[in-house]
């Protein structure tokens, strides 16, 4: 045996793996997303019709000013969902829960939409309660808890 007393030690440095189980995005989890996404791509024709029964460009510049970044929040939060990230997952939660407040509570600004939009507003929250279910139903709940 020739071994120099004065080598270092060898040994074989690298993370363990993880478990195939913890990164896989259960299915559930894919639905929910690919319902959030529907759900984002039926809003711009509500955004539309909302534009088009305004009747001063004030109006309208009101309108895309809470519009443009309600659009995009919702495209980060949609992304960071599919990623896994908890707190995304709860901050959609609440935007949810007050957008379906806003849906049910009676006010006279919705007076003049008319069917193809109420429609539109019906589906996309339904679309949305939905893929909040499957978020927060298991697996895909055990999912986001192990990735926060």
């Amino acid at each position: 045996m020739s071994t120099d007393p004065y080598a270092p030690p060898s040994a074989r440095l690298a993370d363990p793996p993880e478990p195939q189980h913890v990164l896989s995005k259960p299915p559930q989890v894919r639905v929910a997303v690919a319902l959030l996404w529907l759900s984002f791509a039926l809003g711009f024709p509500s955004i539309y019709l909302q534009l088009g029964r305004t009747d001063s460009p004030g109006e309208r510049i009101v309108l895309l000013a809470i519009m443009v970044p309600l659009v995009a929040l919702s495209a980060f939060l949609n992304l960071k969902i599919s990623a896994g990230r908890n707190w995304a997952r709860m901050a959609f939660l609440i935007l949810v829960g007050l957008a379906l407040l806003m849906f049910l509570l009676p006010d006279d600004r919705d007076a003049g939409a008319q069917g193809v939009e109420m429609a539109l507003d019906i589906v996309t929250n339904a679309l949305e309660l939905v893929a909040v279910y499957l978020l927060f139903s298991l697996p895909g709940a055990l999912w986001f808890r192990q990735r926060t």
